[in-house]
């Protein structure tokens, strides 16, 4: 729901919030694919880069997709990633 995600992100901008963090640890961040991914980071970097930073959960079970999601908020414009340890099992 892009429409709704750049209302939140105008509420963050006008409200002066001091960063962003983008697809973390709550919410349907983990069953997102890689584009719908993609949308929301360019998204919140078209609004807000440079006026705050963004930081972008990149965390997973997969060390593989941790480095891919990693590697994508990078390419798209993020600031830092959040990478949790692996959950429920080790790598």
């Amino acid at each position: 729901d892009i429409p709704s995600l750049r209302n939140l992100l105008k509420y963050h901008l006008d409200s002066g919030t001091d960063n962003l963090c983008i697809l973390g640890t709550t919410g349907e961040a983990s069953v997102l694919s890689m584009d719908e991914r993609a949308q929301v980071i360019t998204t919140a970097v078209d609004m807000v880069k440079g006026k705050m930073p963004i930081l972008c959960g990149t965390g997973t079970i997969n060390p593989k997709h941790v480095k891919e999601m990693t590697e994508q908020a990078i390419d798209l414009g993020c600031d830092a990633s959040l990478v949790v340890t692996p959950y429920y099992v080790k790598p």
